[in-house]
């Protein structure tokens, strides 16, 4: 796509617009992404409230979560959301809520060595700092680039941090880095009289920020891609000769877009507009006994 559009440009070796194409095509995309449930980018996470050491606090959600699409219980009953603020009383059923963890990141680095394709980091501060003792399963982003890399090992030793997925920006070194981004939400869940549920396990299914786009080989997480391509071409001036972009072609794209992913399936076990599973046997419509 980086290629076709520079030819509109008729950029193709110019390296400072080949460096903006690539940019404004990451922003774009992460942009594109957030307007709904994307199919490529839907993934699922347990979350056992029933675990020893949960708080009043809840649980942490993976840091690049978008949007949730279902909560599910261990029965397959559908968890609706409620807002945090207007928790209606007496409800039937369980609700759950989101909030911010905190207003600021857990850790904060300046001293960040990583290597171009790389799938770790070295921080030897992060290795010794004391207000951090594990970070397997945290998300940490690295100075101005976007995307979110999960930590899945550490070595308390050597300071290295094992990530995923691969890093596909420049080496750095004394790179800027942030451990748990404050847009990361955490969950409670709550009964129907409004006590948190400690002793229960949910699926919670979402869809997730994308691995940014450094190469031609790049596969982009997009069912239609015609959106991102115009919404790039129509924000460089190079192209506005060869290839303008009008706001109805711009609109086609993006109902095309939103179209070309179906709706994430609805739980088989239906319940009414207060959390209450359908019960047929005291159905009205009956022989009298």
């Amino acid at each position: 796509m980086a290629t076709k559009i520079l030819e509109a440009c008729n950029g193709l070796s110019d390296k400072t617009l080949r460096d903006r194409v690539w940019r404004l095509m990451n922003d774009e995309l992460f942009d594109i992404v957030e307007m709904t449930s994307c199919e490529m980018l839907r993934d699922k996470v347990n979350l056992d409230f029933s675990a020893s050491g949960v708080t009043s606090s809840g649980l942490v959600l993976p840091g690049d979560l978008i949007g949730i699409d279902a909560v599910r219980d261990e029965d397959g009953y559908d968890i609706p959301e409620r807002d945090r603020a207007d928790v209606e009383p007496h409800e039937f059923g369980y609700r759950y809520y989101r909030f911010k963890t905190s207003s600021t990141p857990l850790y904060t680095g300046e001293d960040c060595v990583m290597n171009k394709n790389s799938v770790s980091f070295v921080s030897q501060g992060l290795k010794v700092s004391a207000a951090v003792s594990s970070v397997v399963g945290q998300y940490v982003n690295f100075k101005d680039y976007l995307g979110f890399y999960k930590i899945t090992a550490q070595n308390t030793t050597t300071g290295v941090f094992t990530i995923t997925p691969n890093f596909g920006g420049e080496s750095e070194t004394r790179c800027h880095f942030v451990l748990r981004h404050p847009r990361t939400d955490s969950m409670v869940m709550i009964d129907e009289d409004e006590a948190q549920v400690l002793d229960e396990a949910v699926d919670v299914y979402y869809w997730k920020y994308p691995t940014p786009l450094y190469n031609d080989y790049d596969i982009i997480p997009m069912a239609r891609t015609e959106l991102l391509e115009l919404r790039v071409l129509r924000k460089l001036p190079q192209a506005k000769m060869n290839r303008p972009v009008s706001l109805n072609e711009l609109q086609a794209a993006e109902a095309a877009f939103k179209k070309s992913n179906p709706s994430f399936p609805r739980s088989a076990r239906p319940r009414d507009k207060r959390n209450n599973p359908f019960n047929f046997t005291t159905c009205p419509f009956k022989r009298r006994t």
